[in-house]
């Protein structure tokens, strides 16, 4: 893989041009294709929206806006009191890098829409979230980091993990632990990180057989997106956009060649 662009150090956050609205603040989630991406839009939203990879017609072809209201319980260190309050966020559904392998989109374009979105995003982005399955590592893991972090977003943009597929560890967290080391070792750097399930499971007995540890998910990546978020959006700009498309259509190219 070519090597990626010069960057500013880990945590070294430019501040950005000033947003044009007040709008909410912009989410991008991103990862390979069947790995729970719009899982997790629906996990935030608290009941399904985005079609899942499990749906007869449940892929995610492009990229796609969700309004969500994530509602938010604090516990009161005074009393017992719980306290609620909304945050309103706008979640960008991305298609998968790999969608090519099912015959319906090539690295090359998906990645064209990605870069077309993020350049055409006035409000900016507050927020990355990359969603990977816990089973196994791969090189692709990197190649994506990559592409999203450092050559579109020029690490100007906080990036958060959220790891799938631990529905049978105890607890679910027990994947970064073992795995934490070899992020670090590869350049992999977040702000923090959830290892979840995203699926409640099958039926048996009348209820999912994971419906507790999909609650404490949901909870999870709630919080992990609230707390994570850049107080003040980045925006794109044209000259820095410009700078990056070289490598980041080069990286474009060197997929398509990849594709089966």
């Amino acid at each position: 893989m070519s090597s990626t662009p010069h960057s500013q150090g880990e945590g070294d956050l430019e501040q950005p041009p000033p947003s044009k609205s007040s709008s909410p603040p912009h989410i991008l989630i991103f990862g390979e294709t069947g790995v729970g991406k719009s899982s997790i839009i629906n996990m935030l939203r608290g009941k399904d929206i985005a079609e899942t990879s499990g749906d007869t017609r449940g892929q995610t072809f492009e990229n796609v806006p969700y309004p969500i209201t994530i509602d938010i319980s604090t516990e009161s260190l005074i009393d017992d009191t719980t306290n609620t309050h909304s945050k309103d966020i706008i979640a960008w559904d991305t298609a998968g890098l790999n969608e090519a392998e099912r015959g319906k989109v090539s690295h090359k374009q998906a990645m064209k829409n990605i870069r077309n979105l993020v350049g055409k995003l006035d409000d900016g982005l507050s927020l990355l979230v990359y969603v990977i399955r816990g089973w196994r590592l791969s090189t692709v893991l990197k190649t994506n980091y990559d592409i999203f972090v450092t050559g579109l977003c020029q690490r100007q943009v906080p990036v958060v993990l959220v790891v799938t597929g631990c529905e049978n560890d105890s607890p679910m967290d027990n994947w970064w632990t073992q795995n934490e080391r070899v992020l670090d070792a590869h350049d992999l750097h977040f702000e923090s990180q959830a290892c979840i399930t995203s699926t409640r499971g099958k039926i048996k007995d009348g209820e999912h057989v994971y419906e507790e540890e999909y609650k404490e998910s949901e909870a999870k990546v709630r919080d992990l997106v609230v707390k994570n978020l850049r107080e003040t959006p980045w925006v794109a700009d044209d000259k820095s956009l410009q700078e990056t498309d070289g490598w980041f259509f080069h990286e474009a190219h060197e997929r398509t060649e990849q594709d089966p």
